[in-house]
């Protein structure tokens, strides 16, 4: 046990995986070269679309309103009143200044993002908000550690992932017709039949189910930045580990039950995905081309993630982990809630998946997260795991005792003068 508790869960997770996907890659007919870096060119794509800083910004403001009861605002309103000399004054000022040159040119050269003036704005407040923390040295260094690693457990798994998904329909099992007749015989009719007949004549329902698909990652993203804000380091952890073992999990789960999903198994539904205006239609025709390539042993490279399965439903069973670690803060919690609705019609509507496919994306979110909580301790490294930050009290009012505080301090040192 100590030595399992030294290394970490996802580190024996991930040596495992990777020495399956191994063999299983070397042994199937599946071409040989990977896209190893597809995982980290997604993340730099996230990070460098228009308007994300501003959602990092909002959710990290909510994170941080909900902890509002462990600010002290008298004591910072004492601090802002009082007179600041010039030598104090010039590193306070050059601190953020860096902070912000360094963010600034990270993101346009290292990402490549073009941004206008509210995102500019936006990445300058984030700045500013960096530099006012200053951790420990051994902090910095074990939050770097876990994002080193996080990056390398991540690779992993979307390998094993990729690998179990392409070898999926290569004994031939289809069971498309046995889950629509028995959602027919569930629900007296075939639910994706009848949204895609709505998304037809309702153009604009289909591209907001097509925004909302397509904006999973950004989701994804904004909860860590959330649990960041709340100071729930060993959350965060769990929610790492939870979102693991849901490929995981979710990689062996899809060949209980080989199916295409609806769009392929009756296109004839789903014609409205050609419009230009949508992207599901584009990525389908990616899936489709990188299955029957390797079905018919003309790939030449395996993509990570790009092959066709619906049972369960991963995207609902990612949501519903991101749900589940959102609930520190009201408002997050309602936006991710909202947002994992909209998912769960637009996995159907797109024609991803049947809505029985939610009910095991469902299962899977709901083992994931037992098992990240049952082994919150041991997911990560010994060397790299440390306590969440002390519990906050309970919310309480910090503007107008602020205001007050300042005011009153003000007042005071006017009449010292």
């Amino acid at each position: 046990m100590r030595v399992y508790e030294r290394v970490g869960l996802l580190v024996w997770l991930s040596l495992g995986v990777l020495l399956a996907s191994s063999v299983a890659h070397h042994l199937s007919r599946l071409p040989g070269p990977y896209t190893w870096f597809e995982p980290l060119f997604t993340l730099r794509t996230v990070l460098s679309k228009p308007r994300f800083p501003l959602a990092v910004l909002a959710v990290y403001g909510s994170g941080r309103w909900a902890r509002r009861g462990a600010w002290q605002p008298e004591a910072a309103a004492r601090r802002l009143a009082s007179a600041v000399s010039l030598a104090a004054l010039l590193p306070f000022a050059l601190r953020r200044v860096s902070f912000v040159v360094v963010l600034l040119v990270v993101d346009g050269f290292v990402l490549g993002a073009e941004r206008d003036l509210i995102d500019l704005l936006a990445l300058t407040a984030l700045a500013l908000l960096c530099a006012g923390h200053q951790p420990s040295p051994q902090r910095v260094a074990g939050e770097l550690g876990c994002a080193l690693l996080t990056s390398l457990v991540f690779l992993v798994i979307c390998y094993g992932f990729t690998v179990s998904k392409a070898l999926l329909f290569a004994p031939g099992r289809r069971f498309d017709a046995q889950i629509i007749g028995l959602e027919s015989a569930l629900f007296g009719c075939v639910p994706h039949r009848v949204l895609a007949a709505w998304a037809t004549v309702h153009p604009a329902f289909a591209e907001l189910c097509d925004w909302v698909y397509f904006h999973f990652f950004e989701h994804m993203a904004l909860v860590t930045v959330l649990l960041v804000a709340l100071g729930r380091r060993r959350q965060r952890t769990e929610y790492l580990g939870a979102l693991a073992l849901c490929h995981v999990l979710g990689g062996l789960a899809y060949h209980s039950c080989p199916a295409l999903g609806p769009s392929f198994a009756e296109p004839s539904y789903f014609a409205f995905l050609d419009r230009p205006s949508l992207i599901a239609g584009g990525i389908r025709r990616w899936l489709l081309y990188n299955t029957q390539g390797v079905a018919q042993g003309t790939a030449h490279e395996l993509r990570t993630w790009g092959y066709i399965a619906c049972m369960p439903s991963l995207h609902i069973a990612h949501e519903l982990v991101m749900l589940y670690y959102s609930r520190g803060s009201r408002l997050a919690f309602s936006f991710s809630l909202a947002f994992a609705l909209l998912t769960q019609l637009a996995v159907v509507v797109l024609g991803w998946h049947y809505l029985l496919d939610s009910l095991g994306g469902a299962a899977i979110a709901a083992l994931a997260i037992a098992i990240a909580r049952w082994q919150s301790r041991s997911l990560m490294p010994r060397v790299l795991w440390s306590d969440d930050e002390p519990a906050s009290p309970p919310a309480r009012p910090v503007i107008v005792p602020f205001l007050k505080a300042y005011l009153a301090a003000r007042a005071g040192s006017k009449q010292s003068d």
